[in-house]
C-alpha cells in the first residue's frame, strides 16, 4: 500500500468500506427493498427520508437533499474536512496513509489543488458570459437589473452554459480529476454509470471569495424561471458557508474605515448597494448571521 497517490487512496477505502456499516455505526437503518433506510441526522427528520445504497456507495435524503459518498457523511455529520475524512475512513478501513497525507503541508497542497480547479472554472463562466451567443441574454438580464459591464469583470461574474457536459468536457480535457471537481461541487456523478455532467447549467454565475480573494464556490441564479432560482455549491474543503461573506475580500477596507458593515441577504442586493457607493456591504449568502460571520 505505500506510495498510493491521492486518488487512488480515496478508491483504496472505498473499495474497503461499506457505506451501510459506517453509517449504521451513527444511526440505524433498516433494509427497504435493495438498499437501507433511515432517519435523516441533517434535519429534523420524523418519517425515514435518508436512503443508503450499497450497491452505488451513495446515501441521499429526499427530503433535505443531503447526499454522497462515505466521506460527504463523514464530513457533514462530524462537521470535518474532507482530508481530516480520509485520515478517519482511513483508520477504519486499514489503509495505510503517508504521513505527508496527514500533515497540514498536505492540506494545503489539496487546498491549492481545488482553488486552482475552482479558478480555471471561475475563468470559463466570465468568458462565457462576455463571449457566448447564451451570455449575450445573461447580460441583458444584469444590464436590467443595473449590474454594468464594468461590475461584470470587477466581481468576476460568469454564465453556466445550458449544456449538460460543457465544464465537464472541459475539466476531463485539463486532466482534472472529475472525482475531485465533484467534492467541490462542480459536477454530479449520473447514478449507475460512471460519468459526470455539470452541476450549474443555464445560470448566471457568482464566484463566492474567501476574504484573500480565493474562489471557494459559486452561486448560480436561473434567468428562465427555471425552480430553484438560486442553487449554490456544497460546502467542501474549501467552502464552509457559515464562515463565508459575499463581497467581503472587495468591501473589508470600507468596513475597517466606516467601522460598521450593511449586512444583506444575497448576491444582487451587494452587488446593487457597492454600484450606488454603499462600499461597506456584505451578503451573508441566505443564510443568518452566524457566530462566524460576526468574528469575521
Amino acid at each position: 500500500m505505500k506510495n498510493l497517490s491521492y486518488e487512488s487512496i480515496i478508491k483504496e477505502i472505498k473499495r474497503r468500506l461499506s457505506i451501510v456499516s459506517l453509517i449504521e455505526a451513527y444511526l440505524s437503518l433498516k433494509r427497504s427493498g435493495k438498499n437501507f433506510v433511515g432517519i435523516c441526522p441533517f434535519h429534523d427528520d420524523k418519517n425515514p427520508s435518508l436512503q443508503v445504497s450499497e450497491e452505488k456507495g451513495l446515501f441521499h435524503c429526499f427530503s433535505c437533499g443531503a447526499g454522497g459518498d462515505i466521506f460527504g457523511f463523514m464530513m457533514r455529520y462530524n462537521n470535518i474536512s474532507f482530508p481530516e475524512a480520509i485520515v478517519e475512513l482511513a483508520k477504519r478501513a486499514d489503509v495505510p496513509l503517508e504521513r505527508q497525507y496527514r500533515s497540514p503541508a498536505r492540506e494545503k497542497s489539496i487546498a491549492d489543488a481545488l482553488f486552482r480547479i475552482n479558478s480555471l472554472t471561475c475563468k470559463f463562466y466570465h468568458k462565457a458570459l462576455l463571449e457566448s451567443q447564451e451570455g449575450k441574454e445573461a447580460l441583458n438580464y444584469l444590464s436590467a437589473r443595473g449590474i454594468s459591464l464594468e461590475m461584470v469583470k470587477e466581481f468576476n461574474l460568469g454564465y453556466a452554459p445550458s449544456s449538460w457536459n460543457t465544464l465537464t468536457k472541459l475539466l476531463a480535457a485539463k486532466n482534472i480529476p472529475l472525482g475531485t471537481a465533484e467534492e467541490i461541487g462542480l459536477v454530479i456523478k449520473r447514478q449507475n454509470k460512471d460519468s459526470y455532467y455539470d452541476r450549474f447549467r443555464g445560470r448566471i454565475i457568482f464566484p463566492i471569495k474567501d476574504v484573500d480573494g480565493k474562489v471557494v464556490g459559486f452561486g448560480g441564479r436561473t434567468i428562465s424561471g427555471e425552480e430553484p432560482k438560486y442553487i449554490n455549491s456544497p460546502e467542501s474543503e474549501i467552502y464552509h458557508k457559515k464562515s463565508i461573506l459575499y463581497g467581503l475580500d472587495r468591501s473589508r477596507d470600507y468596513i475597517r474605515r466606516e467601522k460598521h458593515a450593511v449586512v444583506v441577504e444575497g448576491y444582487m442586493d451587494f452587488l446593487s448597494l457597492f454600484y450606488a457607493g454603499i462600499r461597506n456591504a456584505v451578503a451573508t449568502l441566505g443564510t443568518s448571521l452566524t457566530r462566524e460571520h460576526a468574528i469575521i
